[in-house]
């Protein structure tokens, strides 16, 4: 329906151009086509749309082609895009300087702290302490022309992961004396808790000092009370035998020596032992093998054989085996020093 109205329609332009146009062209090759007033109006509106369609035309392209041939403002864009990045950039470097310097701030307090905290740590008495703990308690006293009425120390329960252990004293002298034997204790004992303490003015004008300190003791000290007690029987001068053994460390924590080396290749060349200690205890011994020298210590596995490093005498060193025997002897190169 609808494509047959609209073939009629042209059909009907069609025809009505057929008969004007050869008209039309006839008046304007007689140049009188526009005489009457109605055709020159027609004439004028025509050209003025043709003129606006042509401003429209004009317009549309300019917008769309100025920006295709304007890149100064894309590269002015770009550049106030980068000029932010590089202020935010400034920013974080100025902030990573700032953290920076506090972190090394923060460096230079901890490695501050850390000295004190060692400082504090190589105060702590150890273990090896506690033997003669009693005796220079008391000797400090006599220095200072203080009277000793009461000293002991007795073992408690742990605390903490700590040993612990009980100090209770009562001095008496000049006052003068009884304040600095206080101090000297505080500074002493750095892994001590003052329990009472207690200060009394006697009639006679001297004053008394009676106090009870806690004791924390390391409990995984290297010198512990068992290497305490050897250590102070190797310095009296005890009775020990050949296949003895005093660690000085746990055996397991010391390296193997020679381990490629069998005893037969070996000798010894010197030994040493702690100032004072018995005749029959050596701690280190130089073990020559071929044209170098070893330094072994007591409990040291050496050679093929992972024998333990035993003591020295007058035959050379004694190695022990597995069961603490000794089995192989290592005579010395020449006559014992």
């Amino acid at each position: 329906m609808i494509a047959n109205a609209w073939q009629f329609m042209l059909s009907a332009i069609a025809q009505w151009a057929a008969k004007k146009v050869p008209q039309w062209s006839l008046r304007w090759q007689n140049k009188v086509l526009f005489e009457s007033a109605m055709l020159r109006a027609v004439r004028a509106l025509v050209v003025m749309a043709l003129t606006m369609m042509s401003l429209q035309f004009v317009v549309h392209g300019f917008d769309t082609l100025v920006p295709m041939q304007l890149p100064s403002a894309k590269w002015q864009q770009h550049q106030e895009s980068t000029h932010r990045l590089l202020q935010q950039l400034n920013l974080q470097q100025t902030q990573f300087a700032v953290a920076q310097t506090q972190l090394n701030s923060n460096n230079v307090l901890l490695e501050a702290q850390q000295i004190q905290v060692d400082d504090l740590t190589l105060a702590w008495p150890n273990s090896n302490f506690r033997l003669p703990m009693l005796n220079r308690l008391q000797q400090m006293a006599q220095r200072r022309g203080l009277q000793v009425l009461d000293l002991k120390a007795s073992p408690e329960t742990p605390m903490h992961g700590f040993e612990t252990s009980t100090l209770r004293f009562n001095v008496k002298g000049s006052e003068g004396a009884v304040q600095a034997y206080w101090q000297a204790l505080n500074q002493l004992f750095q892994n001590g808790l003052w329990v009472t303490w207690v200060f009394r003015a006697l009639p006679n004008g001297l004053s008394s000092f009676e106090g009870q300190l806690q004791l924390l003791w390391d409990a995984d000290d290297a010198f512990t009370d068992t290497g305490v007690e050897l250590l102070d029987a190797a310095l009296t001068g005890s009775e020990t035998k050949p296949n003895s053994l005093i660690p000085r460390k746990t055996h397991e924590d010391l390296t193997h020596a020679l381990p490629d080396l069998s005893p037969q290749s070996m000798q010894i060349v010197g030994a040493a032992r702690p100032s004072g200690a018995a005749e029959n205890i050596a701690a280190w011994t130089w073990i020559r093998s071929g044209a170098q020298i070893h330094l072994v210590q007591s409990g040291q596995r050496v050679g093929l054989e992972k024998h333990r490093v035993g003591q020295v005498d007058d035959r050379g060193l004694w190695l022990l085996n597995e069961s603490g025997q000794s089995d192989t002897k290592l005579g010395w190169e020449v006559v014992k020093p």
